[in-house]
């Protein structure tokens, strides 16, 4: 038993620290815009960085938008393997945002999303809504999206270590739903460890700008979470496109 569970440690340690940069140039996206990989120096990374360059963070006019409750088609004719490697890529790089998650979490929130719809008899992008919405409403989310943490795994981090309160409750779980009217706030004691000169909300470009279910103190440290999220708002939240339709029928 004990062999077993020292495996099974190691496994865990290595997937949660293990860095995962290469997978960029296969998904073409800086999907978490890490600002690190701007300075790598490696051959392999020119074209990568070049593509960067174009949508410069110290440039606003270059951010591109990307209607999320839309669907884009090519004007040009498309193989079939070419839709399945975009059909692999919008699955990558949806994992990739939201801190890696498993195939097996991503299928079950699939098939929740789908139960709920069907009890409402809704249209298809209602169920992407749905979707959606279990992962904006997620605790390690609402961290990120407010800018009180510079990567997904940074909000994971402070979460595991205890330093977040809902509703004056200590949480400790990454996949908590937060809930309308909720108050998440950092623990008095350990609000040293954000400094606010990271926040982007202190730099002369605010992008992304957090999106308008949220309140946000950053005085206080404090965020209420208002509302439901519509899918609208979702146009300056992603720096890729989503192609939730593709990602909900590969995961179902």
């Amino acid at each position: 038993m004990n062999k077993k569970k020292e495996i099974l440690h190691l496994k865990i340690k290595k997937r949660r620290f293990k860095l995962l940069y290469k997978k960029l140039i296969n998904i073409k996206k800086n999907v978490q815009n890490r600002t690190k990989v701007i300075n790598f120096k490696k051959k392999k990374w020119q074209k990568f960085i070049g593509h960067l360059e174009k949508t410069s963070l110290t440039k606003k006019q270059d951010f591109q938008f990307y209607d999320q409750s839309c669907d884009y088609v090519s004007d040009f004719q498309s193989r079939f393997k070419w839709g399945h490697k975009n059909t692999v890529h919008c699955n990558s790089r949806f994992s990739f945002f939201y801190g890696y998650l498993l195939r097996k979490y991503i299928k079950t929130r699939v098939k929740i999303a789908k139960q709920k719809n069907k009890v409402l008899k809704k249209k298809f992008w209602i169920l992407s809504k749905i979707f959606i919405n279990f992962f904006e409403k997620r605790l390690d989310t609402t961290l990120f999206r407010c800018n009180f943490a510079y990567s997904m795994r940074h909000a994971k981090q402070l979460i595991s270590h205890k330093h977040i309160r809902v509703n004056g409750k200590t949480i400790n779980i990454n996949s908590y739903q937060v809930k309308n009217g909720d108050l998440i706030d950092l623990v008095p004691q350990k609000r040293f460890l954000i400094n606010l000169h990271n926040f982007t909300y202190f730099i002369s470009n605010f992008w992304p700008i957090p999106t308008k279910h949220f309140q946000i103190n950053y005085r206080t440290y404090q965020i209420i979470f208002i509302e439901d999220l519509s899918l609208n708002p979702l146009i300056t939240s992603f720096p890729f496109y989503l192609n939730l339709n593709s990602v909900i029928k590969s995961y179902s």
